[in-house]
């Protein structure tokens, strides 16, 4: 989906240069899951399992 593009590319333009190795493992973790597991997490229709992820998610959905 190019709108979940144009949303984690925005995220990492913003914050590359901050990520801690974490957050940055938990971003290529979130660029491997498919694009409608994505948007339901997004959207809130249900969340990652893992913390982290789950994190992560909010953090870039923060920037809508």
């Amino acid at each position: 989906m190019k709108e979940l593009d144009v949303l984690l590319e925005s995220y990492l333009l913003a914050n590359a240069d901050t990520m801690v190795v974490e957050t940055r493992r938990s971003f290529s973790e979130l660029l491997e899951v498919q694009d409608p597991i994505l948007y339901e997490w997004f959207t809130g229709r249900s969340k990652p399992e893992k913390k982290e992820l789950h994190d992560l998610v909010l953090a870039i959905g923060s920037l809508k």
